[in-house]
């Protein structure tokens, strides 16, 4: 079915967008962003997405949080009608680049935190939608502000506003970036810092030394030209000494350390672990690694599909999208096994299955005769015939070992006794 075209019958509250402060971002405005975020009258998340967008920057923490994103865009999400069936239409607009980008704003409120999205229309092909800045929103009082320090703003908590968007996140949620900040922050200074150490003490050092003051414009002109590395222009009668450290791989050593204990410390906040991104310690304590990650990935399929269900999916209704059933990810099926198995009764009673097919799909070895559908179906078994068949089974069973150990033990006592009885001559 196509659909008709649906538009929001509400205006987007207008903001006016500032420029990224860009400036330096040390500890000092960390715990600034902190507090301006949960000030109790006027908070404000300006500074905190400013100082978002410069960590977002370092290339261990951009890897990670891409993993958490990949981990979920690359699985197919499903509407599946009331019946069970698939709903084609609605999940190929799930399968949109306009879908994705939702899916991934909305993942993103891990991250970021609080999350608001706009949606003017949607339709077959693309759903049209506006990620209202952050720095614009004051989740507490559910304002959105026309600059990001304005006192009031917007509400977007009335109709017909509230009909239109989609909140992720709780307000007071400031996202796991404000956990990692810390981290970035403490690795860019020690990076630099193995920078300037790279640069002190990994070129060789030049002296030049002059009697004559007439002649010193002239050596530091000459030493200006020869390269980039350090040197000193100094008087004869006047000492120079470089101490340099005792141990210039242990330097190295130190300022890498601190960069990996930074990274560590971003993956077990991003990933809940650290082994899946740099595998360190051995293939068992990389497995137990793997397995935090994927209650990860479950936490955060769950997320979406909660958002999908509770709040996309009556907004398709809105637009006009007849919406009624349930969203899943491909493979999660939301069918219970007896509504799976009676539905796969009628299809085999109306059309030509392979046997094969349901043993895979039941995950049941294929017996030995090869696979068969029984009576040319599913069809259930009976259960007090089986109850039946089963006791007598076991009754044959049970006979047949009590015939087996009794025959066993006569042979064991006729054996005792000839060996008993062995000298007389008769006995054979």
């Amino acid at each position: 079915m196509a659909y008709v075209k649906s538009t929001n019958k509400a205006d987007i509250p207008t903001i006016t967008l500032q420029p990224t402060d860009r400036s330096y971002q040390g500890i000092d405005q960390w715990r600034m962003a902190i507090k301006a975020a949960e000030d109790l009258y006027y908070p404000s998340r300006a500074k905190k997405e400013d100082l978002f967008k410069e960590i977002k920057l370092d290339a261990h923490l951009t890897s990670i949080i891409g993993k958490r994103h990949d981990n979920i865009t690359n699985r197919r999400i499903v509407f599946y009608n009331k019946d069970g069936s698939e709903n084609d239409d609605i999940t190929n607009l799930l399968d949109t680049e306009s879908a994705e980008d939702m899916i991934n704003d909305l993942l993103d409120s891990r991250f970021h935190g609080h999350t608001l999205l706009w949606f003017n229309s949607i339709t077959n092909e693309k759903i049209d939608y506006t990620l209202i800045d952050r720095a614009h929103v004051r989740p507490s009082t559910k304002q959105v502000l026309n600059r990001p320090y304005d006192l009031f703003g917007t509400s977007y908590a009335d109709k017909p506003i509230y009909n239109y968007i989609i909140e992720a996140g709780k307000p007071s949620d400031l996202g796991l970036f404000m956990v990692c900040a810390i981290w970035v922050i403490y690795k860019k200074g020690g990076v630099a810092d193995f920078a300037l150490f790279a640069e002190s003490f990994g070129s060789p050092f030049r002296e030049y030394i002059y009697e004559d003051p007439t002649v010193k414009a002239a050596l530091e002109t000459a030493a200006q030209q020869v390269g980039a590395s350090s040197y000193i222009v100094r008087p004869a009668n006047a000492e120079f000494k470089l101490h340099e450290t005792a141990n210039k791989t242990g330097s190295k050593d130190l300022f890498v350390g601190l960069a990996d204990l930074c990274d560590q410390q971003m993956s077990k906040a991003i990933l809940r672990n650290t082994m899946t991104t740099d595998a360190l310690g051995g293939n068992y304590k990389g497995e137990v690694h793997e397995k935090s990650e994927k209650g990860v990935i479950k936490a955060d399929k769950r997320l979406i599909i909660r958002i999908l269900n509770e709040k996309f999916r009556p907004l398709l209704e809105t637009f006009g999208i007849k919406a009624d059933g349930r969203f899943s990810f491909e493979g999660d099926d939301p069918v219970d096994f007896e509504t799976q198995v009676q539905r796969d009764r009628e299809f085999v009673d109306k059309f030509e299955v392979e046997p094969e097919h349901y043993y895979k799909k039941y995950n049941q070895p294929i017996p030995k005769g090869g696979a068969a559908l029984k009576n040319n179906g599913l069809k259930p078994v009976d259960e007090k015939d089986s109850e039946s068949k089963s006791k007598k089974e076991m009754a044959a069973n049970s006979t047949d070992e009590m015939h087996r150990v009794s025959t066993s033990q006569k042979r064991t006592f006729v054996s005792l006794v000839k060996n008993l009885f062995s000298w007389l001559p008769w006995v054979e």
